[in-house]
């Protein structure tokens, strides 16, 4: 029987580590199955976040970074988004620390890059359907912009220039 991958979330001291379910999720849906015998563990080093909750988007985009130089075979690429809603439900990408403190509502999203399809999502506060919706789309959107410096910066990197 396949065991699922396992990814760690190991704070700063390194003392303790929490487990991460959904990082566990969007990797078993990532990878092929043809990765039957492979064993992939992944370590994210936390680093000192001031309570920020868009820490988990820059996770998802680390790891599956790691996991294209690693050379893995993957069905699609995947990101993170997060978006916050403050309180007259005005939404923000990439909101800064304060940003997310002062909103109603945080919320995380993991995209695959071909058909833009949630994978995962992370909610933190009160919002309603129609606003998750349009978080939802405004992620989906912003994705295509963290997909293309992906391809940018993999064309840089294993350019023969």
């Amino acid at each position: 029987m396949l065991t699922p991958p396992t990814i760690t979330c190991l704070p700063v001291t390194g003392s303790t580590a929490c487990s991460i379910p959904q990082l566990q999720a969007w990797l078993c849906y990532c990878l092929l199955g043809r990765l039957l015998q492979v064993l992939i563990c992944g370590n994210i080093v936390r680093i000192p976040d001031r309570g920020s909750e868009k820490l988990l988007a820059c996770c998802l985009n680390a790891a599956c970074m790691a996991l294209v130089d690693a050379g893995v075979p993957m069905r699609a690429l995947f990101c993170g988004v997060t978006c916050a809603l403050d309180s007259d439900g005005t939404f923000m990408l990439d909101p800064t620390a304060k940003q997310e403190k002062e909103a109603r509502a945080v919320l995380t999203f993991a995209l695959d890059s071909v058909e833009r399809k949630l994978l995962m999502s992370t909610t933190k506060g009160l919002y309603s359907d129609a606003e998750l919706q349009q978080c939802l789309a405004a992620a989906q959107t912003a994705s295509q912009h963290v997909f293309r410096f992906y391809r940018e910066s993999l064309q840089r990197r294993y350019s023969k220039s």
